[in-house]
């Protein structure tokens, strides 16, 4: 099973997401349900209900080519957002991480999982994610050390302002 740490490097014990994979029985019963955004597209009405009905959490899932703006009608409805990184050298998922954030106006849990490598980590918490799901055999400690790799940023991202701006409000 991977390993999930948060964006301080604590690393979290429990992570009851069960993903979707097609087959309806796998997941029954599952208090909190990961779906693939085609999936939730084309039956959203059914997931919804059916959430409802049995006090199930939904989040959605995508892929490098997903467009961030399919889920505007369902964002209300969610808890969970995850972008997958299917291979480490494909840089999509940090900008649909600050879409998501920014355009989307997202604040709920953002997660990123897949070909992550620990190098990644730091400038994925800049742009805006909170969890990682790490492969299995990812050395934890190294990889929650990365968190504190830089303790100063000068450029604005998703985490905080510009350096300039920080100190421009602290002598106002």
């Amino acid at each position: 099973m991977p390993t999930l740490i948060n964006r301080q490097g604590a690393i979290v014990a429990d992570n009851p997401w069960v993903r979707f994979n097609g087959d309806a029985s796998a997941s029954a019963g599952a208090t909190h349900l990961l779906l693939p955004l085609d999936a939730l597209k084309e039956n959203s009405a059914l997931w919804f209900d059916v959430a409802a009905r049995q006090g199930t959490q939904l989040g959605a899932v995508l892929n490098a080519a997903d467009d961030v703006q399919a889920l505007l009608p369902f964002l209300d409805k969610l808890t969970l957002i995850v972008i997958d990184f299917a291979q480490f050298t494909d840089g999509r998922g940090f900008s649909q991480a600050r879409l998501v954030r920014g355009l989307l106006g997202w604040k709920k849990e953002l997660r990123a999982t897949g070909d992550l490598l620990r190098d990644q980590l730091f400038f994925l918490a800049r742009c805006g994610f909170d969890s990682f799901e790490l492969a299995p055999g990812q050395q934890l400690e190294n990889a929650a050390a990365e968190f504190k790799t830089f303790s100063e940023t000068y450029q604005a991202a998703q985490d905080r302002e510009a350096l300039f701006a920080r100190r421009a409000a602290l002598a106002a």
